[in-house]
Parts: C-alpha cells; structure tokens; sequence
C-alpha cells in the first residue's frame, strides 16, 4: 500500500501514493524514478475525483520509469488494474483516455509541460488477475500509485522499498544534510543515514529505502520538521 503526505506525523501507508501532484513548483527534469514518477501520481491523483475510479483497483506505474532507466522521450507506462469484464474493461480505457487529455489540459498538467515534461502518459487497461504477462512485466519493477497492491501481488523476489521525497529548506538545512549524507573531518569519513540505511540517493532531496529501515529515516526528518512525501516501490 501507499502512503499518504506526512508532516511529523507517524500514521501507516495508506491507499494513495503522493507525487507531484502534492509537491507542485519542484522542477521536473524527465529522467529516473524520482522524477517522472511525480508526473504519473499526479496524474493518479486528478483520476482520483473522476467516477471512473469505482472502476478501478489499483493504479500501478511499470516499464522504465518504475525500473528507473526512462530517457528524456520514455513513455510513462501507467497500468489501470480493473475487475470489470473485457467489455467493460474497453470501455474504461476510453474514458479514461479522455480524462488523460483533460489532465494535460489542467493547471497541475499544463505546469508539468512548462517544466519540461511531454512524457506521454501510455495507459493499460486490464484484469491483473491471471494476466501472466503483465505481472511478469511488473515483477521488474513497480511502483503503486493507488490501490491495494502490495497485499495481492507483492512480487517474489524483490525488495520493498519506500521513495521518499522531501522539502529541500530548513531551518537547520546544513545539519540536516549532514545527518541524511555523511560529512568528513580531518580526513575522517562519516556516514549519512543513506548509506547506513542501505539506501540510494535518487535526485535532489530524494532517496530510495528499504522498507525495514524507512520508518528511521523518516524519523529524523521528523526531528527535524521537514515535510516529506513516499511512494511505495519494488525493485
């Protein structure tokens, strides 16, 4: 599951993974995971207040964004998981096209294409449900925009991580920095949480974590009042 925006706060992931849509005025570059994964959740979000999300069992971003190898022209490879029958199915994906031209459209859209980003957002719509071929495509990689997910088919095989996005300012910034990734004195080499929690910097105030140290980590941006955001991935 995913999590919702946290401020110093200690609440579970819930139903929805926050992305750009929460964190507008950041600069988007088209790239890796950290970048246009926001795009994607914006995107997830805005269908969140359409009627067609009845429909919908969850929102899952594959191919190369999720596997964090996008170029700047890569497709954003969105998965539309419906339990509706074929027919219905088809005419899901038709509307949910027209919401897609209507997100591009949209202040939060039209503010990702003055950023750079013409990514074309690449919908699939289909039962996950014994569709073999998806799921195998999934198991490279996934990151769960909306729905429950990772209780059905949490891939074997991989390791659960949470992407985690936070403010870049503060008031204590320097300490901060040097809390998240190490510092150096007299020679001497000190660690950041990063690297003694087995994770990877992904872009500017982004980092990637694995699932069993996450709640430590978010802890010190706690302490130190920053405001982060999390998207749950599996890689």
């Amino acid at each position: 599951m995913t999590s919702t925006p946290r401020n110093r706060g200690r609440e579970q992931p819930s139903r929805f993974a926050d992305g750009a849509a929460s964190l507008p005025g950041q600069p988007v570059a088209p790239g890796g995971i950290g970048d246009l994964a926001r795009y994607a959740a914006a995107f997830a979000y805005f269908l969140l207040a359409c009627p067609e999300i009845r429909g919908i069992r969850s929102i899952i971003l594959f191919g190369s964004v999720a596997q964090g190898r996008a170029g700047p022209s890569s497709d954003v490879d969105v998965l539309i998981d419906t339990p509706l029958p074929p027919s219905r199915a088809r005419a899901l994906r038709s509307s949910l096209e027209r919401r897609k031209e209507a997100f591009l459209i949209s202040q939060e859209g039209l503010a990702y294409k003055a950023q750079g980003v013409f990514n074309d957002l690449e919908l699939t719509v289909g039962n996950l449900d014994g569709w073999e071929e998806m799921r195998s495509s999934l198991s490279a990689g996934a990151v769960v925009l909306f729905g429950p997910f990772t209780t059905r088919f949490a891939p074997e095989g991989l390791r659960h991580h949470l992407l985690i996005v936070w403010e870049g300012k503060g008031a204590n910034r320097g300490a901060l920095l040097n809390k998240l990734y190490g510092y150096g004195i007299q020679g001497k080499r000190y660690k950041g949480a990063i690297d003694r929690l087995s994770g990877e910097k992904i872009g500017k105030a982004a980092a990637l974590i694995p699932m069993e140290h996450a709640r430590a980590f978010m802890g010190i941006l706690e302490h130190y009042g920053i405001s982060y955001k999390v998207i749950e991935v599996f890689r």
